[in-house]
C-alpha cells in the first residue's frame, strides 16, 4: 500500500482532574463515539467520571480520508502520554488498527492508522502478522503533490458498510486485488523517475481496477466527475478511501489545475486546500 498523510487533521484534548468537571464529552457530526469509549475501556479508563475528550476534524467525517483512523491515533497518543508509556509510532497505528478491527469488528484496513501515526508519504507492507513501512523522500514527495488537486464532492458515506462486501472474497475479486498490489512496484518505479505521463496512466488504470472490484465504490454521479476532470486536463485520480461520495482527488500537471477546480465547482465539488504532512502525530501536555 501506498498512502500520504495530509493537513487536514483530527484534534483531541483529553481533560483530567479539576478540567473535567467544566466539559462534556464533544466528537465531530456524524462520528461514531463507539471507537472512542473502546479506547477508554481498552486503557483502563471510566469516561465518565475520570476523563473528558473534545475532539475535532479539519474534514469531512466518513468521507474517506481516515478520520476514524487519525482519530483512533490521537486518542491512544494522549492517552499513552497521560500514561507515561514510550512514544512508539508502529504500535500506536497497530493499537488503533485492531481496535477498529479486531474489537469494534469495523472492516478496514491498517494504512490510514500508519498514515496517522507517521506522517509523510509511505510503503506500507503488510504481512500475515507483520507491518512494515518504509517513507519516501520529501524531494519525491514535493513535486507529486504540486500535481493534486483536493474536492469533497458532497455526501458521506459508511466506509465499513462498503468494506463488507470484502468479507467473502470471490475469485474475480480477489485477481482485481491483486492486480492492484502488483501495481505498487510500478508505481514506485515512475514515481522515482518522475515520470509523470505514466504515473498519470497508472492512477487512471487502478481507478479502472478498484471500480471493478466492487460495484459499490462508483456511482454515475463520481463517474460523471471523473470524467469531466479527464476532460480538463487529469491524467488520473480517484475516490479516496472505501469509495462512493467524500473526497475525490486528481492528478494533473500543475499548470491544468485551475482548470479542472472551475469545472468541477460548477458541478458543485468543493475544492480544498492541503498540504502533505510529514509530522506524523504529536502529544503535548497543556
Amino acid at each position: 500500500v501506498i498512502n500520504m498523510a495530509i493537513t487536514l487533521r483530527t484534534h483531541v484534548t483529553i481533560y483530567t482532574g479539576d478540567d473535567l468537571w467544566s466539559k462534556v464529552n464533544e466528537f465531530p457530526r456524524d462520528s461514531d463515539p463507539a471507537l472512542c469509549y473502546k479506547i477508554f475501556e481498552n486503557h483502563g479508563v471510566n469516561s465518565g467520571h475520570s476523563i473528558r475528550i473534545h475532539s475535532s476534524f479539519d474534514g469531512v467525517i466518513e468521507s474517506g480520508i481516515g478520520s476514524s483512523g487519525s482519530f483512533s491515533v490521537a486518542l491512544i497518543s494522549a492517552l499513552r502520554k497521560k500514561e507515561g508509556k514510550t512514544f512508539d509510532r508502529k504500535s500506536i497505528a497497530i493499537e488503533g488498527y485492531e481496535t477498529e478491527t479486531h474489537d469494534l469488528r469495523w472492516a478496514g484496513g491498517c494504512q490510514d492508522q500508519f498514515a496517522a501515526s507517521y506522517g509523510g508519504m509511505n510503503v506500507l507492507t503488510i504481512g500475515k502478522d507483520t507491518f512494515d513501512i518504509y517513507s519516501l523522500s520529501h524531494d519525491l514527495v514535493i513535486p507529486f503533490y504540486d500535481c493534486l488537486s483536493l474536492f469533497h464532492i458532497g455526501g458521506t458515506r459508511k466506509s465499513k458498510t462498503i468494506q463488507k462486501s470484502f468479507s467473502v472474497l470471490s475469485d474475480e475479486k480477489i485477481s482485481r486485488l491483486n492486480e492492484l498490489k502488483n501495481m505498487t512496484d510500478r508505481f514506485l518505479d515512475v514515481f522515482q523517475k518522475k515520470d509523470y505521463p505514466s504515473l498519470g496512466n497508472l492512477l487512471h488504470e487502478s481507478w479502472e481496477i478498484k471500480k471493478k472490484s466492487n460495484p459499490e465504490v462508483s456511482n454515475p454521479r463520481v463517474d460523471e466527475i471523473y470524467d469531466t476532470a479527464r476532460k480538463n486536463g487529469a491524467m488520473g485520480g480517484k475516490l479516496c478511501g472505501a469509495g462512493e461520495t467524500g473526497y475525490m482527488v486528481f492528478f494533473s500537471k500543475p499548470a491544468d489545475k485551475p482548470k479542472i477546480r472551475e469545472a468541477l465547482e460548477k458541478m458543485n465539488c468543493i475544492w480544498t486546500d492541503f498540504m502533505p504532512d510529514f509530522t506524523g502525530v504529536t502529544t503535548r501536555f497543556l
